[in-house]
């Protein structure tokens, strides 16, 4: 199918095909937009067949109609259902105007359809290079009001854009309640929710509740998408797993506070929708004036959770990323913070990029610290000017004497932000965003500046400018470690188009800086940010028994190469936990590499270890960042991800707590094309010391100090590793020897899987 036939109009019908989904809806016989079908593909011609009969009338329907006794809103599947004509569930617009009227009665006017343009007029980051736009105009004659619906296909990708603008062609100012992006009345029976949802430090925990007809609604009201609850949900058919099932996905360009809701109705639609937090707007729209609504993603597989992956992930890598890092490898960086925190002056910088440069890194960042009174975080934030007591000859000195080491660059700043305690603060104290009734509260002894404001805007950009400018910075990592109060939701959505606009300003001339988008951690991950930010920071937790989950879950909507993850000391800060570098380095890799511990205690044995995983990593670093990532079904102490590269797949098994005589292991590896594999554990090393007299009889370890995992190799068909090979045995207690796998609490082993040439 070429991409022209993408968008079908015919017999007032409207088709949005992608390669192997079919999204369908048409004008009905009382101009409502009436959705017909999502999911496998259909033809236009199948409308009829899919289309809900009407045939009985029923005695406690409102109808839309008196000459129509069939016609009843509140039973009709909509495309962008209104209240007050007779339809009771959850409206997608809520727009009143001065005398307190919030009836409306949105009927079609006209659409267009366009292949070679898809942009419209909105103020908000957006998704980039659709195959197609459908623009659908609807209009209430007696409110003088237009709604426009916008449709984007992505054929290769799977994936359908919507949102809405609404414009106000009456006399009087109206007032916007809620108007979401996308409303969708499926008639799919048996859905399961997916939602994710946390706080700082612990993201992404999966939620799942089945969909009644009791609403279910998430959403965030801190100012921000925040951890709490991220934008993104999945609807799936009962019984759907990983590699099958029906699976509908939903997720939202934006990054200030957002809601979605799902329900069943009395007659099986479920609805749902997605869209700015209507929760406190109350948005005056003058007359002529428009507003627009962020976009938001829609996807459906029938291949299961990791199809739906999949189209996400080549959704957000070809039309969200900035286009300079699309399928650009990321720099392996170190970052100071946990191995210094404020501790830090210029020699100890100096070493441990030394450090890390022979270790094989390539980007070095300075994380906090580095500005005037900058020694906790009481004070400091507003600072632009450098601290000398710490850093004496200045951070463009730093900068290149880290670049002398033979890294590149980064620093960190936090622009959003200010401290009392700051010159900043002592000469535009009306720059912060302040309650206005009651005293100011603080999040991390701090307050946030007002980016509604443009002279607020100038001055980030100025000075964030001026820090790239000074350093040569090839990488920004962008901080926000708190988040609003005391204001509405009309002050929260400028304060996020003021952040787009400083945002663009500084990186839209800037397209080769690399930025990583960070808010306490995962407070902020989203798709608005992702259009500027080509990665981001997933949890301030490094732990990698923690972070397994967090990068697990998160995957369901975001691909690997927009999350940061790090491997950080023997112990961790977060949890107090003790893990192996193996396995910190086997979670780390399946993301964007980077090390946050000081370096410099490391002993020799640890950093051939760690010179080993980032040569390993480097060679597979388009594999692991841009493969196709899947996750397997597993017991409740196993986990296994998979990426299928262009010639290699990387598979990893975890486990939780070792038990007394373990039960066999197998590897599992699926969508593989047809033929004959080999299949090789990657090497990895411990300290024997951690096995205690186990290892005594082995000369090699009395000789090394070390324990290497068996050199694990075997082939098989794909058709085997689809159905799961065997692998070695893990130490049973009935004695040690050399293709004996004893990996610890928390233990994992890394495999390579290739396919045989023909000649092989």
């Amino acid at each position: 199918m070429s991409n022209n036939n993408c968008i079908i109009f015919r017999n007032n019908t409207f088709l949005l095909n992608t390669r192997n989904t079919s999204y369908m809806f048409k004008v009905n016989e009382h101009d409502h937009l009436e959705h017909v079908h999502y999911g496998r593909t259909v033809l236009i011609d199948d409308c009829q067949a899919l289309s809900d009969r009407r045939t009985a009338c029923y005695g406690d329907s409102i109808l839309y109609s008196q000459d129509d006794p069939l016609y009843c809103l509140n039973r009709i599947p909509q495309q962008y259902g209104t209240q007050g004509r007779g339809d009771y569930r959850e409206p997608a617009v809520i727009l009143v105007d001065s005398e307190g009227n919030s009836s409306l009665d949105l009927t079609y006017r006209s659409h267009e359809i366009n292949f070679d343009n898809a942009d419209y007029p909105t103020d908000l980051p957006v998704s980039r290079k659709a195959d197609g736009l459908l623009t659908v105009r609807l209009c209430d004659f007696f409110r003088q009001v237009e709604v426009q619906l916008f449709y984007k296909v992505f054929f290769e990708e799977d994936v359908i854009v919507r949102s809405a603008r609404i414009i106000n062609h009456s006399d009087r100012t109206q007032f916007i309640r809620k108007l979401m992006s996308c409303a969708l009345d499926l008639r799919q029976p048996d859905l399961v929710e997916m939602s994710f949802h946390g706080e700082w430090a612990s993201e992404m925990h999966l939620h799942e509740q089945p969909v009644t007809s009791s609403t279910i609604t998430n959403s965030s009201r801190v100012g921000f998408s925040s951890a709490a609850c991220n934008p993104g949900y999945l609807l799936r058919q009962s019984g759907t797993d990983e590699d099958s099932g029906k699976v509908w996905g939903f997720n939202l360009i934006y990054s200030g506070n957002h809601y979605n809701s799902t329900a069943f109705n009395h007659v099986g639609q479920c609805r749902t929708m997605i869209g700015i937090q209507p929760e406190g707007l109350n948005w005056a729209l003058k007359p002529e004036e428009a507003f627009s609504a962020p976009e938001a993603v829609l996807s459906f597989s029938d291949q299961g959770l990791n199809g739906l992956s999949r189209h996400f992930h080549d959704f957000i890598n070809r039309h969200i990323v900035p286009d300079f890092w699309q399928y650009r490898c990321r720099p392996v960086l170190v970052n100071s913070w946990e191995g210094f925190g404020f501790d830090f002056n210029e020699e100890r910088l100096l070493k441990l990029a030394e450090e890390a440069g022979k270790l094989g890194c390539e980007l070095f960042v300075l994380d906090d610290g580095w500005f005037r009174e900058r020694n906790n975080d009481l004070a400091g934030l507003g600072n632009y000017e450098t601290d000398l007591a710490k850093l004496p000859n200045g951070l463009s000195s730093l900068a290149e004497g880290i670049r002398k080491k033979g890294l590149d660059f980064g620093i960190w700043v936090e622009p959003e932000s200010v401290s009392e305690e700051s010159n900043l603060y002592r000469r535009h104290p009306e720059w912060a965003v302040h309650d206005g009734v009651h005293n100011d509260i603080y999040g991390r002894n701090q307050l946030l500046l007002d980016l509604t404001r443009k002279d607020v805007q100038d001055f980030i950009v100025e000075n964030v400018g001026k820090v790239i400018e000074e350093t040569q910075a090839a990488y920004i990592k962008w901080d926000m470690n708190r988040q609003l109060a005391g204001v509405d939701q009309n002050y929260t959505h400028r304060y996020i188009i003021g952040l787009y606009s400083v945002l663009n300003r500084i990186f839209s001339k800037r397209p080769q800086l690399l930025l990583e988008s960070c808010s306490s951690g995962g407070n902020r991950f989203d798709l608005g940010m992702a259009c500027f930010s080509p990665q981001i920071w997933t949890s301030d937790d490094t732990d990698p028994l923690e972070r397994m989950r967090i990068q697990k879950n998160a995957s369901y909507l975001y691909p690997l190469s927009m999350m940061g993850a790090h491997v950080a000391a023997e112990v961790s800060a977060q949890s107090l936990r003790r893990t192996s570098l193996p396995l910190r380095f086997n979670v780390a890799a399946f993301g964007i590499l980077g090390y946050e511990f000081d370096l410099g205690r490391l002993n020799e044995q640890e950093k051939q270890e760690i010179r080993s995983q980032i040569a390993f990593y480097k060679e597979h670093r388009q594999t692991f960042q841009y493969g196709s990532f899947c996750r397997l079904d597993t017991d409740s102490q196993h986990e296994q991800f998979c990426v299928t590269g262009k010639d290699e797949t990387l598979a990893a098994i975890y486990r939780r707590l070792l038990t007394v005589a373990p039960k066999p292991e197998r590897l599992t590896i699926r969508n593989l094309t047809q033929g004959t594999y080999n299949i090789t554990a990657v090497e990895q090393t411990y300290l024997a010391e951690h096995f205690n007299h186990l290892l005594d009889q082995s000369k090699e370890t009395q000789t090394s100090g070390l324990y290497r995992n068996p050199a694990e190799s075997c082939q098989a068909s794909s058709l085997a590793l689809a159905e799961g090979i065997s692998l070695t045995n893990v130490y049973t207690a009935a004695g040690y020897n050399p293709d004996v796998r004893i990996p610890l609490d928390y233990g994992s082993e890394m495999y390579l899987i290739t396919q045989r040439k023909e000649e092989e």
